[in-house]
């Protein structure tokens, strides 16, 4: 598995934040923005299904509905097992897919398990956990970002950030990013 700390060398991790949650302008695409905690001159893109946006646009808004979404249900239920999401880690692409991995803390020990970054967020928001991407993971498709971050995203900026990003995805060698499993195809570009 990774080694998660937070330091500056290539394979370790970097702490992120969403910077926003957006819709793509010309497609209608839903678009989870994360940048670095520490400077958010670059954001990763990551497209996302609309109910995992909706999930995380609720979790980002502190909203508690009246009944438990599915994501509200799993933490629930892993409160009731005695465990708890410790953190999001974002380590590989493969395949024109982020993988992730959800760290969990039980009372067997600490576990990670195989995660979509859509649904790891939405969980890791909703108990505030930590978020992390191995740094050459961020390096490779992360986005220069030409505006203020703690600004809202213009329709212009969104459509230079997922163009940019489309061509980074349609150049990408897998083999930039080793440790990554390469048999998966189900989870976020």
């Amino acid at each position: 598995m990774p080694d998660h700390d937070h330091g500056d060398a290539p394979g370790e991790a970097m702490p992120v934040e969403v910077l926003g949650l957006q819709v793509e302008p010309s497609t209608g695409l839903s678009i989870v923005l994360l940048g670095r905690l520490e400077a958010s001159d670059r954001v990763l893109p990551i497209f996302i299904g609309p109910t995992e946006a909706q999930a995380i646009g609720f979790a980002l808004a502190d909203v508690e509905l009246p009944r438990p979404t599915t994501h509200d249900l799993f933490v629930a239920a892993m409160d009731a097992a005695g465990a708890e999401v410790s953190d999001l880690a974002i380590v590989a692409m493969a395949e024109r897919t982020f993988i992730a991995e959800l760290g969990l803390h039980t009372e067997h020990g600490d576990r990670r398990i195989d995660a979509r970054p859509s649904d790891g967020l939405a969980l890791a928001l909703r108990v505030d956990a930590p978020v992390t991407v191995r740094r050459e993971v961020f390096d490779a498709a992360s986005v220069a970002i030409m505006q203020d971050p703690s600004q809202p995203f213009t329709d212009d900026e969104i459509d230079r950030i997922t163009q940019e990003f489309r061509s980074f995805i349609d150049s990408a060698d897998p083999d930039d990013f080793a440790d990554g499993p390469d048999e998966r195809g189900d989870g976020d570009v």
